[in-house]
């Protein structure tokens, strides 16, 4: 297998930030562990609303609406049915 210079700089690249994170301290790596989970739960809620929101215009499209009276009446039957 032959390695490009673009790859072996990447490659570089990831192993001295393996390097530097085995230098932090126990709380610079708690930060960068929260940093990390934070950019992946972001992905993942703009993933779910995006496909929230093409849903919605496929069901718009379709008919499947409701009046504001409608949803109204369907809310408070939910709410009425958890107490």
């Amino acid at each position: 297998m032959r390695l490009t210079v673009k790859t072996m700089d990447i490659a570089s690249r990831k192993y001295h930030l393996m390097e530097r994170v085995m230098l932090l301290s126990e709380k610079e790596l708690d930060k960068m562990e929260a940093l990390l989970n934070k950019e992946i739960f972001d992905r993942e809620v703009v993933k779910a609303m995006t496909e929230r929101a093409l849903q919605s215009e496929k069901d718009i499209k379709e008919g499947k609406v409701y009046t504001i009276e409608e949803a109204d009446s369907r809310l408070n039957q939910k709410l009425n049915s958890w107490k």
